[in-house]
């Protein structure tokens, strides 16, 4: 009986934007993201960050500047 065990290839995953996005000036929707991102960051919420994170990434305004 073989025993022997073969790893599968490794997979290329792309790059992940880690950058902070920026709430866009003027806009309602970006400023408040932006400001319960800031509370939750001050009670120490971190998930509640990156929830506000991805909301402000996903806005339309985050793809125009960044080309998503």
């Amino acid at each position: 009986m073989d025993h022997s065990s073969v790893q599968p290839a490794p997979i290329d995953l792309p790059d992940h934007d880690w950058r902070i996005p920026v709430p866009s000036a003027g806009c309602e929707i970006c400023a408040e993201a932006g400001e319960q991102r800031r509370r939750a960051r001050q009670s120490g919420d971190l998930s509640a960050v990156t929830d506000h994170n991805i909301t402000l990434r996903g806005h339309p305004h985050s793809r125009a500047r960044t080309g998503h």
